[in-house]
């Protein structure tokens, strides 16, 4: 499930770049763009997170205290505003979760969010797929403790099938969570599996990512037919 967003512009401030940067890496992304409004949303809908742009933060304050006047706000907040130490500290014990100063750079808010949402969540801090390794908070992968270069949006693929170790996931699944904006996504999709398979497989025999036709894709040290065989034989009834 992607990852939603609202993105507050107070006094006019334009975010539309960041907007184009969220949805891009797969998140959700509403708009609010004066402090009414933005309260009105939080009030309507369940966010991960808001990110505040303003530029003092006299008006991230006032929203602080609309928000909290009308309801528990249990999102995490994330300002970006020009202030400076004491400004900063008073927004903290406000309940802003973070600052970064005007002008971050897109990439700088997309990871300080990522992990966030990851520690807020509970993310595991690793996954183990025979000789794969996953570090779901570090966004690395090794195998036989060997590094994989991956770019961003294979790790998060091999993040996704990870989570479903064993089970097979749905093609429309993944392009739903990796290309939400992109109705049609089919070919990029197999782009991706044949890099990541091809990086998977880089001097190893076994392999792990499988194709189960007609339907999806399977992260697993077992073939799709061998679990099926497996599932099938009395002795697995049995043990049911």
């Amino acid at each position: 499930m992607a990852r939603t967003l609202l993105l507050a512009g107070l006094e006019d401030i334009p975010f539309v770049e960041y907007r184009h940067g969220f949805v891009a890496e797969g998140f959700q992304v509403d708009s609010a763009y004066q402090l009414d409004h933005a309260v009105g949303m939080v009030a309507m809908n369940a966010y991960d997170a808001v990110i505040v742009f303003s530029r003092s933060a006299g008006a991230i304050h006032r929203l602080l205290d609309a928000m909290s006047a009308s309801f528990s706000l249990t999102a995490i907040v994330l300002c970006v505003c020009p202030v400076n130490d004491d400004e900063e500290m008073a927004l903290l014990q406000a309940g802003v979760t973070a600052c970064r100063p005007d002008g971050v750079r897109f990439s700088e808010l997309l990871a300080q969010i990522r992990a966030m949402l990851r520690r807020l969540s509970g993310y595991p801090k690793h996954y183990r797929i025979g000789d794969l390794g996953i570090d779901p908070v570090g966004r690395r992968a090794s195998r036989c403790g060997i590094p994989l270069r991956l770019r961003p949006r294979e790790f998060d693929l091999l993040l996704l099938l990870a989570e479903s170790e064993g089970q097979t996931v749905r093609k429309e699944a993944l392009m739903e969570q990796l290309w939400p904006a992109r109705p049609s996504s089919a070919n990029l999709l197999a782009v991706h599996i044949r890099n990541l398979r091809a990086i998977l497989e880089k001097g190893h025999r076994n392999r792990l990512l499988h194709t189960v036709p007609n339907q999806g894709y399977l992260l697993s040290e077992t073939p799709p037919s061998r679990q099926r065989t497996l599932q099938e034989t009395p002795c697995a009834r049995a043990a049911d």
